[in-house]
Formats: structure tokens, C-alpha cells, sequence
């Protein structure tokens, strides 16, 4: 594989994992943004065991091993967030017929929807905190953190359960997001309110209903590309 193909540079943190071959935190550990590396890995078998496959290639070494060649191109070294640091907007400043937003300790956020919401025609963006990091381009890699919920207050997905912050290719996502992410500042805090003309539309999902308005609050932690 290859995400110079992919189009989508990958996304490393730096936690070392001694039980993983592949792990790349000794390559990385020290290295400057721009530097590019040429990795041989040992080919393993089923048993996690380096084997002897006879291969006859430019990845044989002189003692008949095959390797795996992988070539890293350092492009950013930064330390996502890990929750949205960004100056709070002032709340006498937002719109109080879309859905209310508080936060735990940790961050994490959960949502009133006040008597008069009404589901919108179109997408409504409002921006919760100011961060004044890295911008958001239609074609970055985020790190965020987030949750999402119905307009009855169920709650169909958040990322904040899995413990980690995943990242996303903004263009690979709804248009919900595409249009309200593109041009954030890392650090922000953003409420969507996503009509399903710019979310999962007439099909759906296996947690969303058809032709749903959903609700996300969107921590931006980090921005690649």
C-alpha cells in the first residue's frame, strides 16, 4: 500500500509498541520534518517469526532474507490537542434556537435542544471556541475529537468513547462537515447542525435514520496537509 497513492499523508503517534515489528517509533525519534527515510522490514510469518522465502529480488539480502522496503517522508511534527483550547464564545453571542452545548472536565460535550429548534434548510455552523492554530483546507487530514446526535437527543456516535482522536480526510466525509470545517482554526470547537441533504441523505445508516438532521460538536485538534 501506499498513501502517496491514497492521496492522504499518514498520521503516526509517537507511543512506541515493543510488541509491533512494523512500529515506527525508533525510526521517527529524533528526526527533522523534511527528512526522508528508506526502512527495510523483515518479511515475518504467521508466527510473527522472520523467515527465509527464498524471494529472488531487489529486497533479498546476501543471506537469502526478503525484506519489505518502505520509504518515509517526514512532512509535520506537531502534538495534537487533546481537547479544544481555543477563547470560549462568549455565550450571549449564540444563536439560542440551536442546540445548547456543555462540557465535561475532560471535554467531552453533551447537547440541550432547546422547545423552538426547528430542523434547518440548510447547514448551520457556529463556532464554540476560537483556536488560533493551523487552518483547515478541503483537502487537510484532521485530528479531531467528536460526537453526534439525532435531533431527539440520542447520541448515534462520538470518538471521545474510543479513548483516541482519529483523523480524517476532510474530503472523504459529508458535506456537512466539509463545508463547515474547511478554513477552522485547530483548537476551535464547533456545533454543526447538518440538514440530511448534507449528511446521510435518503439512505441513512445503521444509526441515523433517512433523510435525518444530525448534530455534531467537533473539537479541532490538529490539521495535516
Amino acid at each position: 500500500t501506499s498513501s502517496w497513492n491514497q492521496g492522504v499523508p499518514q498520521y503516526y503517534t509517537m507511543t512506541q509498541n515493543p510488541t509491533d515489528p512494523n512500529d515506527m517509533f525508533d525510526v521517527l525519534k529524533g528526526v527533522k520534518v523534511g527528512a526522508i527515510i528508506i526502512r527495510a522490514i523483515p518479511s515475518y510469518s504467521a508466527t510473527g517469526q522472520a523467515q527465509d522465502t527464498g524471494a529472488t529480488s531487489s529486497t533479498v539480502d546476501t543471506t537469502g532474507k526478503s525484506y519489505n522496503l518502505q520509504i518515509i517522508k517526514v512532512q509535520s511534527a506537531t502534538m495534537p490537542l487533546s481537547k479544544a483550547d481555543g477563547t470560549p464564545v462568549d455565550s450571549s453571542k449564540l444563536d439560542s434556537s440551536l442546540p445548547a452545548v456543555t462540557l465535561d472536565n475532560n471535554g467531552v460535550p453533551s447537547i440541550k435542544i432547546p422547545s423552538n429548534f426547528k430542523d434547518p434548510k440548510k447547514l448551520d455552523v457556529e463556532q464554540l471556541k476560537v483556536g488560533n492554530g493551523d487552518k483547515v483546507t478541503d483537502s487537510s487530514t484532521v485530528v479531531v475529537q467528536y460526537s453526534g446526535w439525532l435531533t431527539n437527543g440520542t447520541e448515534f456516535e462520538s470518538s471521545w468513547t474510543a479513548g483516541v482522536a482519529p483523523k480524517i480526510a476532510l474530503n472523504s466525509t459529508i458535506k456537512g462537515w466539509q463545508k463547515g470545517l474547511t478554513g477552522a482554526t485547530v483548537g476551535s470547537q464547533y456545533l454543526l447542525v447538518v440538514p440530511a441533504s448534507d449528511a446521510y441523505g435518503s439512505d441513512g445508516t445503521e444509526s441515523v435514520p433517512p433523510n435525518s438532521t444530525v448534530i455534531f460538536v467537533i473539537d479541532v485538534l490538529g490539521v495535516i496537509g
